[in-house]
């Protein structure tokens, strides 16, 4: 066998051996990394309501179950009906940690934009339709309203907007069919935040 061909065999195990090494290290991270994000997942409502301290208390709407996320200084309370049937709208609060420096308003369209995108993948194209002045925490907050149809033809709808939570800016998304749309119950859990 000749020198060269000595060195390409070479060159080729050791080309084999770090790609089985790069498997095997993507492998792990991936593993890992699942691992973390399902650990950050939590319904425990102490667990969620420890999340949410960081942000705001509220009353948790009746016939709804929390659940919280605290994943890489991103910190969300999601609210959602005990009774999947009914499709009642979801509502959510979510505090980043790396707010400090941000315009909130840029945030909340940076925000808008991410649901827009995220959302038209699902079929559903958001048109704001109107927006709605409440009061959160003796803020005045103009809430965005959006509507529209998903890929089977059922008008969502959605409201968007932020306000200055316990730990700074929290962003309140509250998301549903119009069919099931409960506006009462909505005022009284936006009432409900302090």
């Amino acid at each position: 066998m000749s020198r060269e061909m000595k060195i390409f065999l070479a060159v080729i195990g050791v080309l084999v051996v770090g790609c089985l090494c790069a498997c095997l290290v993507g492998f792990l991270l991936l593993r890992s990394a699942g691992s973390m994000i399902s650990n950050a997942v939590v319904d425990d409502p102490a667990k969620v309501a420890e999340i949410a301290s960081g942000m705001a208390e509220y009353d948790l709407p009746s016939g709804y179950k929390q659940v919280g996320m605290d994943f890489l200084g991103v910190y969300q309370a999601i609210f959602l009906a005990v009774d999947n049937e009914t499709e009642q709208p979801i509502f959510m609060l979510a505090r980043f940690n790396a707010l400090g420096t941000i315009n909130q308003e840029e945030f909340e369209n940076q925000m808008k934009e991410v649901m827009q995108q995220q959302y038209s993948s699902a079929g559903v194209q958001w048109k704001v339709v109107g927006s709605m002045p409440v009061t959160i925490r003796g803020q005045e907050v103009t809430l965005t309203q959006s509507e529209g149809a998903d890929s089977s033809g059922k008008t969502m709808r959605n409201l968007l907007g932020m306000f200055n939570g316990q730990n700074g800016p929290v962003l309140l998304m509250v998301m549903g069919s119009v069919d099931n749309w409960d506006q009462a119950m909505i005022d009284q859990f936006i009432a409900s935040i302090r």
